[in-house]
């Protein structure tokens, strides 16, 4: 069951915002992917609300989830029906603390050390805050394919494989709705994101 809530933790930070509802896809403009890129890089305080599916193996869970990212000290929130309780990260550039509801709290310099001791998996927390808003993470290599309205479609990076299933549209640019993230054979995690909040909206 803890490695169930660390897919599930990491998929995923908690915030009060203003949402961004979703508007007609043919009303959106095209960009390219510069300006796409560069317009999301400069969204460096926003907040997601939605929900989260892991699958391992033949195991199958689901949680709600909040995150709340404000430049580089992050936020994930995690409830559900895993039979655990809340799950709660804090962290920044200089460690992370990792709370379980009924357990003890733990910290670390590197989330993915913090992740690995104590719920079983490795997986690029660094990374997420990146590929949920729909770009590469710039500290490693990757592979990617992007839609007729230069999004992206597919991402592979840092072992991951990541498709972008939908977005959500505003007046600038699209941010990701479903994603789906997969590693190897056996483990698959589906983030639905179903609240968007940016910059001056938090």
């Amino acid at each position: 069951m803890r490695h169930l809530l660390l897919g599930i933790l990491l998929i995923s930070v908690i915030s009060g915002c203003t949402s961004l509802p979703p508007v007609p896809e043919t009303q959106a403009p095209v960009r390219s992917w510069q300006e796409n890129t560069q317009w999301l890089e400069q969204q460096t305080e926003w907040a997601i609300k939605g929900k989260i599916g892991i699958r391992q193996d033949q195991q199958v869970t689901s949680a709600n989830l909040s995150w709340e990212q404000q430049y580089n000290d992050y936020r994930i929130f995690m409830s559900g029906p895993f039979g655990q309780g809340a799950v709660d990260i804090r962290g920044n550039e200089q460690g992370i603390v990792l709370k379980i509801s009924g357990d003890e709290t733990y910290y670390a310099t590197s989330p993915e050390a913090l992740l690995q001791d104590q719920l079983g998996w490795s997986l690029p927390l660094s990374n997420l805050d990146y590929w949920v808003k729909g770009l590469p993470a710039p500290t490693e290599p990757y592979i990617k394919t992007l839609d007729e309205r230069n999004l992206l479609k597919t991402l592979e990076q840092n072992s991951w494989k990541i498709q972008y299933r939908s977005y959500h549209w505003d007046q600038t640019v699209p941010l990701p709705h479903k994603i789906i993230l997969t590693q190897g054979q056996f483990l698959k995690v589906t983030l639905v994101v179903k609240e968007w909040s940016l910059n001056n909206q938090i």
